[in-house]
């Protein structure tokens, strides 16, 4: 999305005024807007590697059982569209590993 909106700035920009590329203030808004990422989910084997490095006990049923949650969800936090998935996985509860195995 971001791109086509870039695209069709820059085509009305430089409808209405084709020195716009020289205005430092419009120069930098369109490269935030080139710079801002939309989410997207992670696969099961992203969240797997991610637990990995955290070293969460048995992290491939807690990657599991957490990419099902959220994908049943639509990857959605309440009402919000999740934006980062890495954040959310430091509120997870995983389960601990038992001092008695």
């Amino acid at each position: 999305m971001n791109k086509e909106l870039i695209k069709l700035l820059s085509h009305l920009l430089d409808k209405s005024d084709p020195n716009w590329a020289q205005n430092p203030e419009l120069i930098d808004a369109m490269n935030k807007l080139h710079e801002r990422k939309t989410f997207a989910p992670p696969t099961l084997q992203e969240v797997i590697d991610e637990l990995a490095r955290q070293k969460v006990f048995n992290h491939v049923v807690q990657a599991t059982k957490f990419w099902n949650f959220y994908e049943a969800k639509n990857w959605m936090i309440g009402k919000n569209k999740m934006k980062n998935w890495k954040a959310a996985i430091k509120t997870w509860n995983f389960e601990k590993e038992s001092i008695f195995l």
